[in-house]
């Protein structure tokens, strides 16, 4: 089929476990990640030469399910991985979401995030920024690894409300919050 665009439900559902790889730019309407049974990964890899973004553009809809991973990396010498979709757009975790970097380059979330009761957030890449006035809200497990980095800016808020927040390496702030509630 073709290619999935900025009005397109794009769902990565199928029973099994496999990766679906973004190098490059992709758009959809709204994301559906997780299927019936295996373990269902969408990986948005930033590679030499290359910035990956995956942008959602419907304010709601977008979820992943207990099955699926979402993936940002951004491999050494190589461009950024990005979730896009401003202050508006917001994923719904009930799977994982995780950062991972091999090297120093960016990995963003410039999208909401709401990790549910029971998902886990991990952010085990060396720096990860959180802004564009985005809102990431935990309600389950959210890690910032030893060796993660999340740098939240414009204005972007993290709220803990009710979850397990560990940092075990750098959480900063500028010109955003931290809420525990």
């Amino acid at each position: 089929g073709a290619a999935p665009t900025s009005t397109s439900a794009a769902c990565i559902n199928l029973a099994g476990t496999y990766t679906v790889s973004l190098i490059g730019t992709g758009s959809v309407g709204t994301l559906t990640l997780g299927g019936a049974s295996g373990t269902q990964t969408l990986l948005v890899q930033g590679t030499p030469g290359t910035n990956s973004i995956l942008t959602i553009s419907t304010a709601t809809g977008s979820d992943i399910a207990s099955s699926g991973v979402f993936q940002l990396d951004t491999q050494s010498g190589g461009g950024y991985g990005a979730l896009e979709g401003g202050s508006g757009v917001t994923l719904t975790n009930d799977g994982t979401f995780e950062t991972t970097s091999e090297g120093t380059n960016v990995d963003y979330i410039e999208a909401g995030l709401t990790n549910d009761p029971g998902a886990t957030v991990s952010i085990a890449g060396a720096n990860t920024h959180q802004d564009e006035t985005t809102t990431t809200t935990n309600n389950g497990t959210f890690t910032v690894t030893g060796s993660g980095l999340l740098a939240l800016s414009s204005a972007s808020t993290l709220t803990d409300s009710g979850g397990t927040l560990t940092d075990s390496g750098s959480l900063t702030l500028n010109n955003s919050k931290f809420i525990q509630s």
